[in-house]
């Protein structure tokens, strides 16, 4: 570590792992996630404790402005016949926060992390973390998979400025992340959305096979199916997204396709419009061919982006 006069420090090396048991309790909105976890550390017997470590990404308690983070240790390293000797293990819960990329809602994945940092600025260390293939992937997580995990390691530089001597430095500040990716499950948007949404749109199109005699009858159950994809939008939990999710983006193109259906069916009933044959005939073919053509290029659109996405 470089100080201010420009010297170099050595700092320690903690040799650390973290072993995620549950990820539960994921809120887009809040944008956080509880963790159960354990963490072992060895610092090769120099006295580091979790007392030197704050999760960077745990939620402060408002009361107490600290971390909302509960530990219980269960070895600190002495020879007690139980657990290795010089490895502390610890037993931490809390609440974590996560900065979820919502354009692919709900067929999205998002990244999970334990952000690791020195407790006090003058007494740095190093995370080094055992190798890929030999870290536990065992996690249980509430409506998500695990798809993969990883250590990232960060360093900030800030500069700060002595307002009295306009003495500059640069004060570094070292961080590790233990992540896990995971896609979300999506079961429950299948048989919730997707399946009423599709049944909304067949209903929709059979309709424009009954007799034009009938225009009152075709109409009412166009429009009927448009509402039902509406009200089956507002049913849906409220997302506070910054973008428009894939979910939005199906939920348009669904109105899109009733609409246009509910104005074709107008347009072949109106006399003036669809008096020439050419053009009666025309609009017929549209009606039956383009709504399923359009239907298809969303499918492929949308498994396009979801196999993307995971």
């Amino acid at each position: 570590m470089r100080l201010k006069n420009d010297r170099l420090r050595s700092i320690r090396t903690l040799y650390l792992d973290i072993d995620l048991i549950r990820a539960f309790r994921v809120d887009d909105n809040a944008k956080s996630f509880f963790a159960e976890f354990y963490l072992s550390m060895n610092d090769g017997d120099k006295g580091a404790s979790i007392e030197q470590i704050e999760f960077a990404n745990a939620l402060l308690n408002p009361e107490t402005n600290d971390r909302r983070v509960t530990v219980r240790t269960l070895s600190n390293g002495k020879d007690n016949g139980a657990f290795p000797d010089g490895i502390s293990i610890y037993q931490v819960s809390g609440q974590f926060m996560f900065q979820p990329d919502l354009g692919n809602y709900p067929f999205d994945t998002q990244r999970f992390s334990i952000d690791i940092r020195p407790k006090q600025g003058d007494a740095p260390f190093i995370i080094q973390p055992p190798p890929e293939d030999m870290r536990d992937r065992a996690v249980v997580s509430d409506g998500w998979d695990q798809k993969a995990q990883y250590v990232g390691y960060d360093e900030d530089f800030v500069s700060t400025l002595d307002a009295r001597s306009l003495e500059r430095s640069v004060v570094p500040f070292y961080k590790a992340s233990f992540i896990w990716q995971m896609t979300r499950q999506t079961t429950d948007y299948y048989l919730r959305v997707v399946v009423p949404l599709g049944f909304i749109l067949i209903v929709a199109y059979l309709s424009i096979f009954i007799p034009l005699s009938h225009f009152e009858a075709i109409v009412t159950i166009q429009v009927t199916a448009l509402l039902s994809a509406v009200a089956l939008y507002l049913s849906l939990p409220n997302l506070d997204a910054d973008t428009t999710t894939l979910s939005d983006r199906i939920f348009l193109f669904n109105y899109m396709a009733v609409s246009l259906m509910i104005g074709l069916s107008i347009l072949r009933m109106n006399s003036k419009v669809a008096e020439p044959p050419s053009l009666k005939k025309l609009l017929g073919y549209l009606h039956v061919t383009l709504v399923p053509l359009l239907v298809l290029a969303m499918a492929i659109y949308v498994m396009g982006v979801t196999s993307t996405a995971v």
